[in-house]
């Protein structure tokens, strides 16, 4: 009666009266079951257990896959090496630059001395040309690729300035012969009208033939430019002996008026001239002449190519030792023990097969390499950016630098106990213009980053992190589900 009164709530127990160990612990039960009668299984509910049990496994997976999984991490720290000296290794094929007359070098920016790398350090293979012997450059070829290169390396504002400073005729004063041949260099072939003319300059000068000449010269100039020809630089240039008797003087121009017609590259001793009757001429017949003139000059113009020079190029292999400064290795032209070099002429186009840093004093299978299965393919590019690249020359007085910014990496592998020390760089290239009187060399200019890159594995957490991802998974999955059957019940009921 007692335990009646307590269930239904009318009569609380007498105090001090105890009750039985069932009765305390059934009060604090959240979980109350449902007589059997009242509950009523369905398809929809079956397809609602099957799909949360899937989903618990799919995301429980994945979680256990995060697990065992590493995520790569990388921290930046200042370099604290205690290695004093960086090894370069390398290997380089250059095409045209026979193993006798290569040269190697060494130049920090610290001590700015220039240090010969010992022969004994490097071993050179000569390579050949597929069976094409090579020959050295005719004189025709190598003035034609010479003046080409001229032109190339003056920039747009520098050939618009010294155009139109002929064009106006400026300040005769600054009017010499080398200028005149600098402005023949523009085109390839320039056709001159020499003739007298009264200006401010030089009052009272009369040449009657040249006032004759004069009008027919305008309207060839303004048909050649109205239709200049196809592939070929051809310019038309009026110039008054009465201003620039200096320049008339050098060029040996003994009467006027004078046509004149020059070829780029053949200086201003080589000309052809038009000698007919001011009587038999025409501009058409100007147009004529010498249209027929740069034509037959003109023919072989594409056939001047860059060639091999030597016989065989040279693969230089091996591997030095530089003060851990920023410095520059170069590959150029050296004489030989009974040749003295034209190192202007000289191609140093090459391939580079390999080229990568590492710390002396480094046990080797620490140190990494491309070759080393041990480092994360991810990392390898970086530590042989240049490995199979290219770098050719089309003319003279041309030169691939490289500009190479290395970077010490600390990998730390996946067992987290193996350790490499190696260094990544990346690299900017290009092709620069020197001087005539310097010789091309192949630059590797390199600079140290004072920050080191270590890369390490981090894992997710541990097992008891697992466990309890796996069971919000398993109740987030069940409540979620739960809810969208409810709702969809629901929604049944109300269209019955």
């Amino acid at each position: 009666k007692l335990q009646f009164l307590y269930l239904i709530g009318n009569q609380r127990p007498r105090r001090g009266a105890a009750l039985p160990s069932a009765m305390r612990f059934s009060d604090l039960d959240q979980f109350r079951s449902v007589a059997a009668e009242y509950t009523n299984s369905t398809a929809r509910g079956g397809l609602v257990t099957v799909a949360v049990c899937c989903l618990a496994a799919l995301f429980a997976s994945l979680e256990f896959v995060s697990l065992v999984s590493p995520v790569t991490r990388t921290e930046l720290h200042v370099d604290n090496g205690d290695a004093e000296s960086l090894r370069i290794e390398f290997n380089v094929s250059f095409h045209d630059l026979e193993c006798q007359y290569l040269g190697i070098g060494i130049r920090d920016f610290f001590s700015g001395g220039d240090h010969k790398v010992a022969k004994e350090k490097v071993r050179r293979t000569p390579l050949d040309h597929n069976g094409d012997a090579g020959h050295a450059y005719t004189e025709e070829e190598a003035f034609a690729l010479d003046t080409e290169a001229d032109v190339g390396d003056r920039d747009a504002a520098e050939v618009a300035a010294l155009d139109t400073d002929w064009k106006g005729l400026g300040d005769a004063s600054e009017h010499t012969k080398d200028s005149f041949e600098a402005m023949l260099s523009l085109h390839d072939f320039t056709i001159v009208f020499f003739h007298v003319k009264s200006t401010k300059a030089s009052p009272g000068v009369h040449c009657k033939p040249c006032r004759k000449w004069r009008p027919v010269w305008q309207d060839f100039a303004e048909k050649l430019g109205a239709s200049p020809p196809t592939g070929t630089r051809v310019r038309a240039l009026s110039v008054n002996c009465a201003d620039l008797v200096d320049v008339c003087m050098q060029v040996q121009v003994g009467k006027v008026p004078q046509i004149r017609m020059y070829k780029r590259g053949k200086g201003v001793a080589h000309f052809s001239q038009y000698d007919e009757p001011f009587e038999v001429t025409t501009s058409d017949t100007l147009l004529k002449f010498f249209k027929e003139k740069y034509t037959s000059q003109s023919g072989n113009e594409g056939s001047v190519a860059y060639h091999s020079f030597f016989k065989s190029g040279c693969r230089v292999e091996g591997a030095v030792d530089v003060p851990k400064v920023p410095g520059t290795l170069h590959f150029e032209a050296v004489h030989g023990p009974e040749v003295n070099m034209n190192f202007a002429l000289t191609n140093i186009s090459h391939t580079v097969h390999h080229l990568s840093f590492s710390e002396v004093g480094v046990r080797a299978e620490a140190r990494g390499g491309v070759g080393n299965a041990l480092i994360p393919a991810e990392y390898r590019q970086g530590l042989s950016a240049l490995n199979g690249q290219e770098f050719a020359t089309a003319t003279f007085h041309r030169a691939p630098h490289h500009f190479l910014k290395v970077v010490p990496t600390h990998l730390i592998l996946r067992d987290g106990v193996t350790s490499i020390t190696t260094h990544q760089y990346t690299v900017q290239s290009t092709t620069v213009r020197c001087p005539k009187h310097e010789t091309p060399s192949a630059r590797f200019t390199f600079d140290l980053s004072p920050v080191e890159v270590t890369v390490y594995h981090e894992h997710m957490g541990a097992w008891y992190d697992f466990i309890t991802a796996v069971f919000a998974v398993i109740g987030g999955a069940f409540s979620l589900l739960t809810v969208a059957s409810t709702l969809l019940r629901d929604a049944q009921l109300r269209e019955m």
